[in-house]
Order: structure tokens, then sequence, then C-alpha cells
């Protein structure tokens, strides 16, 4: 092989890799939604740990587990509205509808109070989480170096 045509090909192989983390972004956010929704169907935060029960009042209205349907939605509207997506260029959004907010941190107003059940990680980054992106990011730049 020529040394300019190997020039040219370690030029193309190293101009994709410019591609990777957006390639890698799409993939993790993909893994992230797996990892979202397992959590919402088995009542757990990022971690495993699960979210508190619901209160016997809010029992009448809505089932277990929480976060199933909020202040009179329809059922799953929650869970359905919390999603990852990829960013133009690289990075991931994640998207958390309300009253995802006051789910994540509780509230305590007086004579209610409701406990916190995150969604979000606020900590180290969760297993699953972890491994979608990795997963992610190795399968982008295993098809970079091999011209894909």
């Amino acid at each position: 092989m020529s040394d300019l045509k190997f020039m040219g090909q370690l030029g193309a192989r190293l101009n994709d890799l410019a591609r990777v983390p957006s390639r890698a972004a799409s993939g993790a956010a993909a893994g992230i939604n797996e990892a979202l929704r397992a959590q919402f169907e088995d009542g757990v935060d990022p971690y495993g740990a699960p979210w508190a029960k619901l209160a016997d009042r809010t029992l009448l209205k809505h089932d277990e587990p929480p976060l199933q349907g909020e202040f009179g939605a329809r059922p799953g509207d929650m869970a359905s509205g919390v999603y990852a997506a990829p960013l133009p260029g690289a990075g991931i959004g994640i998207t958390v509808p309300f009253p995802g907010g006051i789910h994540q941190t509780g509230a305590d107003r007086g004579n209610w109070h409701m406990p916190a059940r995150k969604i979000l990680p606020e900590r180290q980054m969760p297993g699953a989480w972890k491994q979608a992106i990795d997963s992610a990011i190795a399968e982008a730049m295993s098809g970079s170096l091999k011209g894909r």
C-alpha cells in the first residue's frame, strides 16, 4: 500500500472518530431509556432502591407502583413522559415532565407531605446507565475503527 493511500485511509478513520460522540449519544440515550422504563416498571430509583409506597388517600386515586399517573393524568403519563434523547452534535438531554421535579426532591407543605421518589441519579452514575453509555461508546468506537 502506498504511503499516500495509507495516509488517506488514516485521515478518513481519524475524521470518522470525530463523529463517535454523536453516534454514542444516540445509542446511550436508547440504553438510558430502557433503564428508565425498568425503573418505572419496578418502582425503583436509578440505584434500585424502592420508591416510597403511596399514601392510603393516594391509593384511592392511583394504584401502585407510584408515578404511573399524576394529578388526574392518564395512567402512565409520568412514565411515558420521562425520556432521554441525543442532543445535536453530542450529549444527551433528559426530559422530565411536571411534576417530576417534585418527585425528585419530595415536598413538605404543612399538613401535606410527599416523599422523594427519585427518577434521575444524584450521585455516581447508576450501573444500568453506565453500562448503556459504555456499550454505546464501545460500539461507536468499534464502528469508526472498522470504517463503518
